[in-house]
């Protein structure tokens, strides 16, 4: 069987697009090895398409015959049971750690459901994005910690020369993403009004989103979700994102350092927060 794999950071509709392409020969199924094809009829193809190893190539033609509940879910809006499911795995953050502050969680989902997040995220990121204020450093491509520091220090720079005093309260909210509303959510997204088609797959998927713990092989009962954003998506810092950004809005206008016509009163990465 001859595949054309893309870079596995690219869309995963990319991938099982370039697979259906692809006809097999005789000669090709009766090979052991992986073979590129390089004229597919793709916009912007790269010439240089990596190969990834045939454990890889299997589990992206696992997800291809699946590619017909992806469109059928986006179109009705109906989730199955197991795209609406995670498993948790608990990984102590040092050897012999017992508690459960000690440890971090990972998620584990289908791939289903992994393709069709990715959609839905390319398809509301252009709306959420303009959304974002400056002061916000956390997921947002193209700033970082570093950038904050130099804005702080700019900042605190500029009152010193003006003879003024300057007081910082630093904030880290406990559990922040664990404690994001869902209707809260729904209602920032409608807001900025994100298509119905892609709000009715997050709403859903959120309202009937249930997980399970697994700790040495044996997996606990699937409980009911209630909060927070979910672990493991690629939605979930854009939504965690939008959902800060409307309470900060809740302070705009108080007093702070002036930049012009701009006052700075706060300055955040993710959870963390200055003002």
């Amino acid at each position: 069987m001859a595949l054309a794999i893309m870079p596995l950071h690219t869309s995963c509709f990319l991938v099982i697009l370039i697979i259906s392409t692809i006809e097999p020969t005789p000669s090709q199924d009766a090979s052991p090895s992986v073979v590129i094809s390089r004229n597919l009829p793709l916009p912007r193809l790269p010439i240089n398409i990596p190969v990834v190893t045939r454990c890889s190539c299997l589990s992206l033609l696992m997800i291809w015959p699946k590619k017909d509940n992806v469109i059928g879910i986006y179109d009705t809006g109906e989730i199955q049971t197991d795209i609406s499911r995670s498993v948790f795995i608990a990984l102590p953050k040092k050897p012999g750690a017992t508690e459960y502050e000690l440890h971090r969680t990972i998620s584990l989902m289908s791939h289903v459901t992994k393709i069709l997040l990715r959609v839905v995220m390319m398809r509301i990121r252009s709306k959420i994005k303009p959304e974002i204020a400056d002061e916000q450093y956390g997921f947002v491509e193209g700033k970082g910690t570093t950038n904050a520091i130099y804005k702080l220090h700019t900042l605190i720079q500029r009152a010193i020369e003006v003879q003024k005093d300057v007081y910082l309260c630093f904030i880290d909210y406990t559990k922040a993403f664990d404690r994001v509303r869902h209707d809260e959510i729904m209602k920032d997204l409608t807001q900025i009004k994100i298509d119905g088609k892609d709000l009715r797959v997050i709403k859903n998927i959120y309202w009937e989103q249930t997980a399970a713990m697994r700790v040495e092989g044996e997996t606990s009962t699937y409980q009911k979700i209630k909060r927070g954003v979910r672990q493991g998506w690629v939605l979930s810092p854009d939504l965690f994102s939008l959902y800060s950004e409307f309470i900060m809005r809740s302070i705009e206008g108080l007093i702070g350092i002036h930049i012009g016509e701009h006052i700075i009163n706060n300055l955040r990465y993710a959870d963390d927060l200055t003002v």
